[in-house]
């Protein structure tokens, strides 16, 4: 048992550091990152002239990532980042399949997560009156 909650703490802190990294990176491009094919580039660019979408992102990938690493209200950051990880795995199956280990990695990841955390979630599954 102890092996599985030492399991869950090393992804939700591998989550954590690949959202921060990620997003940093986001902001301050410090690493080199490979051209996508030319459907997902027109699609990143259209993100990038709404001026909006990719900084709010990359903020709420931030405030997650730093909620994990502190184990802070981690339910809820791992509920959060479900939409954003289903983007990340329809982005790389659809448009950038080859690129996007460390995509198929973090959804990887968000599945373990929310299945390891599934307990703080059952409550929002009752039927309404049964609580």
């Amino acid at each position: 048992m102890r092996l599985d909650r030492t399991f869950i703490k090393a992804l939700r802190m591998l989550l954590a550091v690949i959202l921060f990294v990620f997003s940093m990176n986001g902001f301050f491009g410090f690493l080199p990152m490979p051209e996508p094919p030319e459907q997902a580039a027109r699609f990143l660019q259209a993100l990038g002239e709404a001026g909006y979408v990719l900084p709010m992102l990359y903020s709420v990938e931030i405030i997650i990532g730093v909620f994990l690493l502190l184990n802070r209200f981690t339910p809820l950051a791992i509920l959060a980042f479900s939409p954003i990880a289903l983007n990340i795995l329809l982005y790389h199956l659809l448009l950038d399949p080859i690129g996007g280990a460390v995509g198929y990695i973090t959804v990887l990841i968000e599945v373990i997560l929310l299945v390891a955390y599934f307990r703080h979630y059952q409550p929002l599954l009752q039927k309404e009156g049964s609580r």
